[in-house]
């Protein structure tokens, strides 16, 4: 692997592929920080992955995602789901009228940057749907 460059981008700068050298094999990794210099977007290898599912009994009812120190995971709707499960925080409400959550249908997906999959929770609109799950960490 050849030689590693950082080249920190301020807030508000712009930054254009024709500035990058993309023209060698090194890797190009990007990470988003704050103004501490504190990671926003992880970037990198994972030291840990895992999976699991998560199942709504009842529709209506919120459940939160077991404990799994993550930095990051993907939600994915079951594809046997006949109902619209929404993911979100300890709020969340998957019924049309009062809704809170990021719905999902059958086989759609979404990412979550977070610390700890606990923080998820999902309801649904049918009863026995499910979400499967992937970390990093």
């Amino acid at each position: 692997m050849g030689k590693q460059t950082t080249r920190v981008i301020a807030s508000g700068d712009l930054l254009t592929l024709d500035q990058l050298d993309l023209t060698n094999s090194d890797p190009l990794t990007v990470a988003v920080v704050d103004a501490n210099g504190s990671q926003i977007v992880p970037a990198g290898t994972s030291g840990t992955v895992g999976d699991g599912t998560t199942t709504v009994t009842t529709a209506g009812t919120r459940v939160q995602l077991a404990s799994q120190a993550c930095r990051r995971v993907i939600i994915q709707a079951h594809e046997s789901n006949t109902g619209t499960i929404v993911v979100g925080g300890s709020a969340t409400v998957a019924a049309l009228v009062g809704r809170r959550g990021v719905a999902l249908f059958a086989t759609q997906s979404e990412i979550f940057y977070i610390s700890n999959t606990n923080l998820l929770y999902i309801d649904s609109t049918a009863s026995s749907d499910k979400i499967n799950w992937f970390f990093e960490n």
